[in-house]
C-alpha cells in the first residue's frame, strides 16, 4: 500500500514586500528549519519513492533540503504548478 505525506513549505521571508508570492524565498529560519524537518522525517520513513512539490521558490528549497536528506538528485524532484495554491473543494 502506497502511502502520502504532505509537508508545507519551511518559514518564508517577507522582506521584499514587492515580490510575488510565487517568488518569495525560505528566510533564514525556514533555511535552517528545512533541514531540521526532514532530518526528522527520515528518521520515522526510511525511504521515499517520489518527491513533489510546487515550483514555488520557498517550497522548492524545501524540497531540496528532503531530497539531500533521502539522496534524491534535485532534477528528479516532480514539479508540479498545480499544487501552487490548491485548496480543499468545499
Amino acid at each position: 500500500m502506497k502511502t502520502i505525506f504532505l509537508n508545507r513549505h519551511a518559514k518564508s521571508s517577507w522582506d521584499n514586500p514587492e515580490l510575488k508570492d510565487f517568488d518569495r524565498p525560505l528566510n533564514i529560519r525556514g533555511k535552517t528549519d528545512a533541514p531540521v524537518m526532514a532530518i526528522k522525517f527520515k528518521q520515522r520513513e526510511k525511504n521515499i519513492d517520489l518527491l513533489v512539490s510546487s515550483p514555488a521558490k520557498r517550497a522548492f528549497s524545501t524540497a531540496k533540503k528532503f531530497a539531500k536528506e533521502f539522496g534524491i538528485k534535485k532534477k528528479k524532484i516532480q514539479k508540479e504548478l498545480e499544487i501552487y495554491e490548491a485548496s480543499i473543494p468545499q
